[in-house]
């Protein structure tokens, strides 16, 4: 029993100690807090708690430090903690809620404040933090029930801002300006009213009120580019794209958003039809970020208003080759801007490896089989659209190569019909025949030639004419005497042939012949000499 009593007053003498020494962090923290070193005050109230696993005062303390460093979330974490410790208390769920809206987590603001509507309907700011959050979560009517109530309990110039901004979202513009003035009324410092009250008028059609707010708006505002910005779409929705662009160029130097000011420019000049300055602004764009999609895209309708081309095709090309254009509302008028710059009016080109191609119009078969493979490829400027072989459509394989089978039993002629993206069209119709086997033979009819195939000359001759004729079933494609192409009419059959050689003495000649179907014979002759 003394063991018991010893052991309760130990752990009573060390959570005493642990309290004691959890309040000193805490005050050296608050002090650190109140100095502006919100870090290591945080650092301390992390050992508080540590030590006190429940201390009110140490969480709600480190929560406004949080808050005061921008850190929303863990300031909301030590609220929620504060929450679940007094869940009687309205101000705790309501500090949840309100933290959980900075941190743009808006689902769990809505339950922290909705809780705390349970414990107190008219907690001060309640229902206006519940309107922030619904409307943050574009649940638009019941932010604009949270916001009508809250102004029939108070009145104050973010509650007229704040039902301004839901009828806006709700697309109910005459009461969003409405609310947008009221507001104005109570203050008419803040600069963001004046800009969504602007542009809710230019949404509602009124371009001549938009106008004298935007004019207040420079001059209550002249060191806020914001002013310019709004004031210059003012001037370009009322088409007056002059001023528009002035004050637009008012900000080339005062802003560090001066990617969105050129780009915006260049879309003004575009429109005002002065495409070098447009071009001169995308321009300037990519020249600090190579890739930049929009200013691609409009340096590339520039380049094709001024006529230049190629340089459209360019800025087409990579714009559509960028990673982020497929989602950019430009992408497909970019792709059938580009078609149109690439149309050409070439038809395809058909070469055919496999059958021989004889006369120019007929295929040599070596024999009439179940089944040939044609082979082949085609050529195009453009892209290739499809290919059709005797009516079926015959799939292209890579470098545009295609391969066919068929059965030649059962056909007399083979037609090719292709087609580029252009609608640009060849057809090609082949005859089919069989492929003659002979070999040529060669008659020599000068000089004169023994049967040992020797031909005598004059042995101090130095020229020679040989004069002769092919004999073969088919047509002849090549002669050649001693590697010279020889001249002679390839449309007869069994063509004779003339040629003159000069030099020294022509001891030996080589006739070689080739037919259509490339059999070919070659014939050896040697010179007579004299013992």
């Amino acid at each position: 029993m003394r063991r018991v009593l010893l052991t309760t007053v130990y752990l009573l003498l060390i959570f005493a100690l642990s309290a004691q020494n959890a309040k000193k962090q805490f005050r050296t923290a608050k002090k650190l807090i109140e100095s502006g070193q919100y870090q290591a005050g945080i650092n301390r109230l992390n050992q508080a708690i540590e030590l006190n696993k429940t201390f009110k005062e140490a969480y709600i303390l480190r929560a406004d430090a949080f808050e005061l460093l921008g850190n929303f979330e863990q300031a909301a974490a030590d609220y929620e903690k504060v929450a679940s410790l007094n869940s009687d208390q309205a101000a705790f769920f309501f500090q949840t809620g309100r933290l959980y809206y900075l941190s743009e987590n808006n689902q769990r603001a809505i339950i922290f404040l909705n809780h705390a509507s349970t414990l107190d309907a008219k907690y001060p700011e309640l229902l206006l933090f519940k309107a922030k959050a619904y409307l943050a979560n574009k649940e638009f009517a019941k932010a604009l029930i949270a916001i009508e109530t809250a102004l029939r309990n108070e009145v104050s110039y973010e509650h007229y801002y704040v039902r301004a901004l839901t009828y806006d979202s709700l697309k109910k513009y005459p009461q969003a300006i409405e609310s947008y003035r009221q507001a104005l009324d109570l203050n008419s410092g803040q600069a963001s009213i004046y800009y969504d009250l602007i542009r809710s008028l230019l949404k509602n059609k009124q371009l001549d009120e938009a106008l004298i707010f935007a004019q207040q708006a420079t001059q209550l505002f002249p060191y806020e580019a914001e002013a310019y910005k709004i004031r210059s779409l003012v001037y370009y929705q009322r088409r007056e794209l002059f001023q528009a662009i002035n004050d637009l160029s008012k900000l080339e130097t005062q802003t560090n958003d001066l990617v969105l000011i050129l780009c915006t420019r260049g879309k003004y000049y575009f429109e005002f039809e002065q495409f070098q300055n447009a071009k001169s602004d995308f321009s300037q764009i990519l020249h600090k970020n190579p890739e930049h999609s929009s200013a691609l895209y409009w340096r590339g309708r520039s380049n094709e208003e001024l006529m230049e081309l190629d340089l459209a095709r360019a800025d087409y090309e990579q714009f559509l080759n960028t990673g982020s254009s497929s989602k950019n509302v430009w992408y497909y008028d970019a792709q059938e801007r580009l078609f149109v710059l690439n149309r050409e009016t070439e038809a395809p080109q058909i070469s055919i490896e496999y059958p021989l191609i004889i006369d120019g119009n007929k295929l040599a078969l070596e024999n009439f089989t179940d089944s040939i493979e044609l082979r082949g490829q085609l050529a195009d400027k453009s892209g290739l659209k499809q290919l059709f072989i005797n009516k079926q459509q015959v799939k292209l394989l890579s470098g545009s190569q295609f391969v066919c089978k068929l059965s030649p039993k059962e056909l007399s002629k083979i037609e090719f019909i292709a087609e580029d993206v252009y609608n640009n069209r060849t057809e090609l119709s082949y005859d089919l025949i069989l492929m003659e086997k002979d070999t040529p033979k060669v008659k020599i009819r000068y000089p004169e030639i023994d049967a040992r195939g020797i031909f005598h000359v004059d042995n101090q001759a130095n020229e020679l004419k040989i004069e002769g004729w092919i004999i073969d079933s088919s047509r002849i494609k090549e002669i050649w005497i001693n590697d010279r192409s020889v001249a002679f009419n390839k449309s007869v059959l069994n063509p004779g042939f003339s040629i003159q050689l000069t030099g020294l003495p022509i001891d030996s000649i080589t006739v070689k012949a080739v037919d259509v179907f490339d059999n070919e014979t070659i014939l050896y002759l040697t010179r007579h000499h004299e013992n």
